[in-house]
């Protein structure tokens, strides 16, 4: 066995202080994953509306915090005196981790909020302070105020400032659980409570309900819930009429997010009207006990493949390539058994109704390294895998190893992963053929009747180096899924408005909106050539080569990365090439699907301007 340190296998609380897991659901409890984040989390929103009287009441506590902030402000007369520096102490919100939910990776060790978000929140408070007119809810509007402060940072800041009614909770709910405390903690005002500690991180364990608990919070979603509440909200629909124009309405959705953002961020009344309609509106938080896109369940489901796996046995293997590949090729194929022979497809849907909705990419590629895991584990293997960032194609996989000196490298893509599961596999195949001690899989759960085009290109594609294993996991009764995952990005074709009653052929208002949509599609590739991919090619110092069709490879290369992209990893390549984070924020989908021919052509052009 490698000498390297295994990481302990993901375990939920309940499970590691012997919980009763009915006993966690009638109390509403969030039942987390103690070394792994989950991708959940608190949404101010929710907290009004929690069935806990103390989450309920720290409602009040947020909108006090910021009410405080903004009076500091206020009275602030010039930059450095003593209530402006008090006010950006108050919004300096570290990262929190006790309550094991966000973005994380193998850990819980998120990236926090950091000096330079919170500077951001900061720099927004001053900016905003004369509109607010001391409504403190104006804070649930910082996402549109600043690029980059999102779900993870809404839900740190909001668990900071309710940080005693938390533990308040957290001490409520172990004494229902008989469980007593063994970490003596102080909360963020230093009030002492004798909390659990977590032994994988080695700090006190925080519990939250879960009906306070959001898959994508509003921080993530803002912009579509703006569309929908102008379309349906009297005051707003009137003022974009009065102010923007009827043709707003029979716009694209980008047109329509982009028009309604630069309103709200230049017309007071519009911007107060938008709060008002935020602070009235009711929003359901995420089931976890039905976990539709498996965000959670991913540890209690790759149980249900130890029966089916177990008869399958693998001797030790000597540390080739060879050998490795025989175990993980072993593993993919009793995986695939499991999943279309024993029943077990269904873990892949969750019904709503006659209906029924996939389970997240996410969820398989946890569900798999579990199994994967378990069975090198029960059969004493010397391979180990883990779940490796692979930097060299900036993607997710799993890395099967003995020493380190020779890996396998599994990938688990959904058929219809539209942000690029061809480009995913392209890179890998390149990556796998130039690095000999390397061998992949790809490994695609094919939720789909038929092959998906990207699917067939590559089995087409599929080498001894970086092969394809495909998993058929539709459900019997899901023959034609309404929920069947489309692109995020399906505002950005432009589609031409559709009216009823008239010959679309020859109708005047039609021929203008088809001409309006070729427009706009003009200036959106305009923009990109023209904004994105020209500064870049011009770029010499980073992007290098002897030819115009190397250096334009290197460049598409650099974009394709753009959807995977951490925030950090994303601002360092701003900087790099000197760009606007709104027209990579605009262009980052036309970059997920291969354009490297589009892209060539430009850069041809360009070198011989």
């Amino acid at each position: 066995m490698t000498d390297k340190l295994i990481k302990p296998k993901p375990i939920y609380f309940s499970d590691h202080f012997k919980v009763d897991k009915a006993k966690l659901k009638e109390l509403g409890v969030f039942d987390p994953i103690l070394n792994f984040d989950t991708k959940l989390f608190v949404d101010p929103l929710y907290l009004k509306t929690s069935a806990n009287p103390t989450i309920q009441e720290s409602r009040n506590k947020y909108a006090e915090y910021f009410a405080n902030v903004l009076k500091l402000l206020s009275l602030s007369k010039q930059e450095d005196d003593k209530c402006r520096l008090t006010a950006k102490k108050l919004v300096c919100f570290p990262e929190y981790k006790f309550t094991c939910i966000g973005y994380g990776s193998d850990s819980i060790d998120g990236s926090g909020s950091g000096a330079e978000l919170n500077d951001k929140i900061f720099k927004s408070a001053l900016e905003i302070v004369d509109v607010a007119k001391n409504d403190p809810d104006i804070f649930l509007l910082l996402p549109l105020l600043e690029e980059g402060i999102g779900a993870d940072r809404i839900s740190d800041m909001t668990q900071n400032i309710i940080d005693d009614e938390i533990c308040a909770y957290t001490v409520e709910m172990m004494v229902k659980l008989n469980l007593n405390g063994d970490r003596m903690h102080k909360s963020r005002s230093y009030t002492p409570y004798n909390l659990l500690l977590n032994p994988f991180s080695k700090c006190p364990i925080k519990l939250v309900p879960n009906d306070i608990l959001a898959a994508l919070p509003l921080a993530d979603t803002f912009e579509q819930w703006l569309v929908d509440q102008a379309e349906n909200n009297s005051i707003l629909r009137d003022k974009i009429n009065n102010d923007i124009g009827r043709a707003w309405f029979e716009s694209t959705k980008k047109m329509k997010k982009e028009s309604l953002l630069m309103k709200i961020k230049t017309d007071k009344e519009f911007f107060m009207e938008v709060l008002n309609s935020l602070k009235e509106a009711r929003f359901e938080h995420y089931d976890v006990e039905e976990d539709a896109n498996g965000l959670h369940r991913w540890l209690k489901d790759s149980a249900q493949f130890i029966g089916p796996i177990s008869s399958a046995s693998v001797k030790p293997s000597s540390d080739t390539l060879e050998s490795i590949t025989q175990v993980v090729h072993e593993i993919i194929l009793q995986f695939k058994h499991a999943v279309e022979n024993k029943g077990l497809k269904q873990l892949f849907w969750t019904q709503k109704g006659s209906d029924y909705k996939q389970v997240k990419e996410f969820y398989s590629q946890m569900l798999f390294y579990m199994v994967s895991d378990t069975w090198l584990m029960s059969q004493d293997s010397n391979v180990t895998v883990e779940r490796e960032f692979n930097a060299k194609v900036k993607q997710l996989d799993f890395k099967f190893t003995i020493s380190e000196r020779r890996a396998v490298r599994v990938q688990v893509k959904h058929s219809n992963n539209y942000r690029g599961l061809e480009s995913s596999f392209d890179k890998q195949l390149a990556y796998c053929e130039g690095d000999p001690t390397t061998k992949g899989f790809c490994v695609v759960m094919n939720l789909d009747s038929t092959d998906s085009d990207q699917l067939k290109s590559i089995k087409q594609k599929s080498k001894a180096t970086c092969e394809v294993i495909d998993i058929g996991t539709l459900h019997e009764d899901a023959n034609k899924p309404a929920h069947n995952c489309k692109s995020d990005f399906s505002e950005f074709d432009f589609p031409t408005i559709e009216f009823e009653g008239v010959d679309l052929s020859t109708h005047e208002t039609y021929l203008k909106e088809k001409q309006k949509g070729g427009k706009l599609r003009h200036e959106h590739t305009t923009l990109i050539k023209e904004r994105i991919i020209k500064p870049m090619f011009l770029n010499r110092e980073h992007i290098k080569g002897k030819s115009v069709k190397q250096r334009a490879e290197k460049l598409s290369n650099e974009l394709s990365t753009l959807s995977v992209m951490t925030a950090e990893e994303r601002d360092t390549f701003l900087d790099k090439f000197e760009l606007s984070p709104n027209d990579i924020k605009s262009a980052t989908p036309y970059f997920s699907e291969d354009k490297s021919e589009q892209i060539y052509r430009w850069c041809l052009a360009f070198s011989k301007e």
